[in-house]
């Protein structure tokens, strides 16, 4: 039977929605299968400011939240969706670092009656695979990369890592200046580096196994390769990127201001200040496991959690 749902993201650095028509499974258990694409939105509202040094979530960020929730319900309401309770949100690192998580997730069922679900590193990871690996022909040789502000996943079939290293968590705490500093720059890489080693398997681009990259990161850097100044999910899609791209596109990042950055076509307002960060994680990661190429997918948690 075919139904609609309707699926919340509540990310570090983005609240995305995702609203779409899925056949339900024959077999108690398993997937949905994505019929349609109805409706896919993304609003940048910085959830974890200042969550890394405060571990608490700001009243502003989390009231950017609950204004970006109150127009998603409308908009699912809009489709058909009358029943905001229907609608499956889950909340991710900023979420599950702040001590106030409770109060947050309170204020948006008082606000929206939208229930908001914290879920955990390992979860997210599960959920980030099944929104895009899953939906993959060679799935069985992706490993899913999920740069989000807070925390970085990488997934495969049989494996699954969680990192505390995000765009916007490193940005706050190792980049004070703007354009950072030499010093800065070196922390940063010294700092993923040194997470990146904690990734139990490796990744053999002999046998056809590749990094599939999802979230905003890489969908911003594609927009960047491409030269795009408005979003076109077609040609993001599917994107290979490769390294010496992504290296060449890191040296220019760490040199510009922040200003400077929203200048270039393809990054939107409120991702200026750490797309720096995220693109060094994925070229790092590129370098950890030898790989010369990334392939970027537009789809992600957002649709994993719709499907599950």
């Amino acid at each position: 039977m075919n139904e609609r749902r309707a699926s919340i993201d509540i990310g570090t650095n983005t609240t995305l929605l995702l609203i779409a028509e899925v056949e339900r499974p024959s077999v108690p258990g398993k997937p949905a299968t994505l019929l349609r694409v109805l409706h896919d939105e993304s609003r940048i509202t910085r959830l974890g400011q200042g969550v890394d040094d405060s571990k608490s979530l700001h009243p502003d960020s989390i009231q950017r939240v609950v204004s970006a929730l109150k127009a998603y319900k409308q908009t699912c309401f809009d489709h058909g969706i009358k029943d905001p309770s229907t609608i499956r949100c889950v909340g991710t690192s900023a979420s599950r670092d702040a001590l106030n998580r409770e109060e947050f997730t309170q204020t948006i069922f008082r606000e929206t009656g939208i229930h908001l679900e914290v879920i955990s590193g390992q979860k997210e990871a599960e959920l980030s695979f099944l929104g895009s690996a899953s939906m993959e022909t060679d799935s069985q040789r992706s490993c899913v990369i999920d740069i989000g502000g807070g925390s970085t996943e990488f997934i495969r079939l049989s494996d699954r890592v969680s990192l505390d290293i995000g765009s916007v968590r490193l940005t706050e705490r190792l980049l004070k200046e703007d354009p950072p500093t030499s010093e800065e720059r070196r922390l940063l890489l010294e700092t993923i580096d040194r997470e990146l080693q904690k990734i139990p398997f490796s990744i053999d681009p002999a046998l056809g196994e590749h990094l599939l990259a999802v979230a905003g990161t890489a969908t911003t850097l594609a927009a960047l390769y491409l030269g795009l100044r408005k979003f076109d999910r077609e040609r993001i899609e599917g994107l290979v990127i490769p390294l010496v791209e992504i290296d060449a596109w890191v040296l220019r990042l760490e040199g510009l201001s922040s200003q400077k950055r929203l200048e270039l076509p393809g990054i939107e307002k409120g991702r200026e200040d750490v797309i720096y960060a995220g693109v060094s994680i994925l070229s790092r990661s590129c370098h950890r496991f030898g790989l010369q190429q990334i392939k970027v997918s537009t789809r992600g948690l957002r649709y994993g959690v719709l499907l599950a």
